[in-house]
């Protein structure tokens, strides 16, 4: 299952959108002025009061000092950071160390221990993922100085803002790569274009701003055209099964940490009940015929 984040919310309005269509992770940018969608973080506190409880809050941050983006997670503002400019590895190691979880949970690399004091980055991954960080891709060779960040998640972009797709051949070829770390594809994406990035790429995860905008103001109508096209996972993950060649039960479980527990609990109920009645049915159809076999 794709999870979607809706980036660049700032009004209430955005909030009452994202709580109606429930997406995974919706975005807020802070303290970014060049940007139509800024926000303080005392705003994006004040707006994630009445987000809904089921909506990841990430902050999304431009080169600001590392002490901030710590406070933003310290201070339960935003639950993940999303790094969008120059930040680099020694940003991120700094990052993990500031975290109140930091001083306790991660070695001197950035990696989080395991039982034995020693770096396992399987072990507290729920203290782990917190911190994002995107790239610009222009060649391959972006993609690759991607795969190698020790970001939580990476987030595939043609550049910062422009609302534009980046040449998507670039990827061709990268699947087994793709699933090795959380992907997020970003950058011109619009209910049209979602399904056919997605069927493409088998990215983690999609990112959408202005491909929700009207008149650059978040508009509600295309937040959920573009929602229910991932977050229902009936349709999402028969998609897969059917490009899937082989092992359709392995892809389930190759893909079920990327669904929601009501999600999985759903998709249960939607193949369970369908063939309890198709049995129940059989059944029905063989004692039929038996009893006019009898009856003869």
């Amino acid at each position: 299952m794709t999870v979607i984040k809706i980036c660049g919310l700032s009004r209430e309005a955005d909030i009452a959108a994202v709580n109606e269509a429930k997406p995974d992770y919706c975005g807020f940018i802070i303290d970014f002025p060049k940007s139509h969608r800024n926000v303080t973080a005392e705003q994006v506190r004040k707006l994630r009061t009445g987000l809904d409880a089921s909506v990841v809050p990430v902050g999304v941050i431009v080169d600001r000092p590392v002490e901030q983006a710590a406070m933003l997670l310290n201070e339960g503002i935003v639950d993940v950071i999303q790094l969008h400019g120059r930040e680099d590895e020694n940003y991120i190691r700094r990052l993990r160390k500031l975290l109140k979880c930091g001083e306790e949970a991660f070695t001197d690399d950035g990696m989080v221990k395991d039982e034995t004091g020693h770096g396992d980055t399987r072990q507290n991954t729920e203290i782990k993922d917190c911190i994002w960080k995107a790239f610009k891709i222009r060649s391959r060779k972006d993609f690759e100085d991607a795969m190698t960040s020790s970001a939580d998640a990476v987030i595939l972009d043609n550049g910062y803002g422009t609302g534009e797709t980046f040449d998507w051949s670039i990827l061709e070829g990268a699947g087994v790569m793709m699933q090795e770390k959380k992907f997020f594809l970003a950058g011109g994406l619009t209910p049209d274009n979602i399904e056919a990035a997605i069927q493409r790429m088998d990215v983690w995860g999609i990112d959408i701003s202005s491909g929700v905008e009207t008149d650059k103001k978040k508009d509600r109508s295309k937040i959920l055209a573009a929602v229910p096209m991932l977050s229902v996972p009936w349709c999402a993950l028969s998609k897969r099964l059917i490009r899937t060649s082989h092992a359709p039960l392995d892809s389930v479980f190759q893909h079920r940490r990327r669904l929601k527990k009501w999600q999985l609990y759903r998709m249960v109920l939607l193949w369970a009940v369908p063939l309890f009645v198709c049995v129940r049915s059989t059944d029905g159809r063989q004692q039929g015929r038996s009893e006019s076999m009898y009856a003869a």
